[in-house]
């Protein structure tokens, strides 16, 4: 990737995965006007055959949904969704709206949790979304949740089908 301008690259959505056994190796070249500055040791990393991982049984995580103005970073969901969203106006009432990003349309679709009554304060929200048809395996998402002062929460996240 020649001119790079930032200071980290993300990995492409629809890339091939990494093969395995497969030896892979990157080094970076600082440049100026096209001269070689100074190059970094050369890195490098295998792949594995995918392992059955057992994970410790705890606590679920909840990721916190956050304002508009600062809602960078984004999560990974296998499943079901799990998010925290602090209902500081007091309402009852909520609408989830979820957007795909990865679709060339981005789409958008209405979430519904049944079972959870929007209360003032911390809410915990596990949406099954497994049993949700609209999630696509390896998506982007805009989760956002709009609340009675027009104000803007939300949190991007891929979303992944449990094996």
């Amino acid at each position: 990737m020649p001119n790079l301008t930032a200071a980290s690259f993300a990995c492409v959505q629809n890339a091939s995965d990494l093969q395995v056994d497969k030896k892979y190796a990157w080094q970076i070249v600082a440049m100026n006007n096209h001269t070689i500055i100074t190059k970094s040791d050369v890195w490098s990393f295998s792949t594995k055959k995918k392992e059955a991982l057992v994970l410790p049984t705890a606590d679920p995580v909840y990721i916190k949904l956050k304002k508009e103005e600062d809602a960078s970073g984004s999560a990974i969901f296998w499943g079901n969704i799990r998010f925290d969203y602090l209902n500081e106006t007091g309402d009852t009432e909520w609408n989830i709206l979820i957007e795909d990003l990865t679709s060339s349309q981005h789409k958008s679709f209405i979430v519904i949790p049944d079972s959870l009554k929007l209360r003032r304060g911390q809410n915990l929200v596990n949406y099954e979304a497994i049993k949700d048809k609209r999630f696509i395996e390896k998506h982007q998402y805009l989760l956002k949740i709009v609340n009675s002062r027009n104000e803007v929460w939300q949190l991007r996240f891929e979303y992944r089908k449990p094996d």
